[in-house]
Formats: structure tokens, C-alpha cells, sequence
């Protein structure tokens, strides 16, 4: 079996999906965004051809005042230990290690933990060109859970659609020459990574919790 290490999250960003005074990622061609409810009752959002969004509430939904908080609560708790991140040496001491573009780093002990959406403990850490730590992004260990919503609508998670059945091996996706029924783990193949969650410590003015990839010069 081999397995080629890309993070879903970190496939070629091939368009722009709606350009202003950052860089706008979107894995895949971009298209006119389309929501529809599917069999478990969620929401789904494709932004382009390759990343849809995902969420209890329909994308109009204002989120609550409690759902708010939360979100905020969150993302200062996020800004706050992130901090130690900016030097990216300090990171890289930390288990952060590249993994696909210089752009992200991600913790492999952080990722097989078996815990979600801890501040202290993200999965990748997301830079610019400049070095400057823009966010993070937080990952769910399989593609048949769905992320936590602490903050309703605002926080929407987002997967990447591969187009075609693959295995996965956590959050990374294993290729075979013939794909066969049934993977390693006893799950069938699926184009469908596992959910993530960008939280974006910059100013983004599409939100903090915002699904394309935004990378400042």
C-alpha cells in the first residue's frame, strides 16, 4: 500500500473563490455556492468543486446569543495561545512540523489524541507568505463524525471532496493502485475527507471561523 501524505485540507489551492485584499484559496474550481439538506438533517454548502461546508443550521440562520459567546469565548481562547506560535522556530519545537506547502504545519500527536477543539492543542497551524501565523485548523480523527458546532451557525466545519473513493488513514488519505471494497480500518472507501475548522486569527472579513483559505501576502 501506498500512502501519500497530504493533508485534504492542503490540496492545491487551483482558484480564487471571491477576490478582495487577501488571497483567497479554495481547493478546486470555484462555482456559484449551493446548500441542501441531506439524509442526516444537515446542511451542506459547496463552495467549489472540491470544498463543501457543513452545518446543523441553514446558511441564514443567525446564531444565538449564547452561540455567540461561545464563538467568541473561543476564538480569544484560540488568539491567546496562539501567541507562542508567532515565532514559528518556537512552533516547530513544539511538534509542529511542514507538511505540504511551508504554509501549514501540523502535530501528528495532536492529531491522534483523540481530542477535539482544544486551544492549546490545534492540529495545524496556518502562515503567510511573511512567516506570520494567520490561524489554525482544527480536525475531526475520521470522516464519519461530524465537528462540534460550539457556535451554531457561526462555526460551519468543511470537508474536501476528493471526487473519487479513497481510504483514509486518520485525516490523510490513502491511495492504492486498485481501490478495494473495504479499507484497512473496515470502513468502504469515500471521496469525503474528515471535517475541519479554520479559525482565523487575523482580521478576515468573512469571519474568524471562515472555511477558504485566506493567506495575506
Amino acid at each position: 500500500m501506498h500512502r501519500v501524505i497530504v493533508l485534504l485540507a492542503l490540496l492545491p489551492f487551483m482558484a480564487s473563490a471571491e477576490p478582495h485584499g487577501h488571497h483567497d484559496h479554495g481547493p478546486g474550481e470555484a462555482i456559484e455556492a449551493t446548500t441542501a439538506q441531506v439524509a442526516d438533517g444537515t446542511y451542506e454548502t459547496r463552495l467549489s468543486s472540491m470544498l463543501v461546508e457543513v452545518s446543523k443550521w441553514p446558511p441564514d440562520q443567525p446564531p444565538t446569543a449564547t452561540q455567540q459567546a461561545e464563538a467568541d469565548r473561543f476564538l480569544a481562547a484560540v488568539k491567546q495561545a496562539a501567541v507562542r506560535w508567532q515565532d514559528r522556530d518556537q512552533a516547530e519545537e513544539d511538534g509542529f512540523t511542514n507538511q505540504f506547502d511551508h504554509a501549514h504545519l501540523m502535530n501528528d500527536d495532536y492529531l491522534y489524541d483523540g481530542i477535539a477543539l482544544d486551544p492549546e492543542k490545534p492540529e495545524t497551524l496556518v502562515y503567510n507568505k511573511s512567516g506570520h501565523l494567520d490561524g489554525v485548523m482544527f480536525l475531526m480523527p475520521d470522516n464519519r463524525t461530524h465537528g462540534h458546532q460550539f457556535g451554531g451557525p457561526l462555526t460551519r466545519w468543511h470537508y474536501h471532496d476528493m471526487g473519487h473513493p479513497v481510504c483514509w488513514d486518520g485525516v490523510l488519505p490513502d491511495f492504492y493502485p486498485d481501490e478495494p471494497e473495504t479499507c484497512a480500518d473496515g470502513s468502504p472507501p469515500s471521496p469525503r475527507s474528515p471535517e475541519m475548522l479554520h479559525v482565523w486569527i487575523i482580521d478576515n472579513p468573512r469571519g474568524p471561523f471562515d472555511s477558504l483559505m485566506n493567506v495575506q501576502e
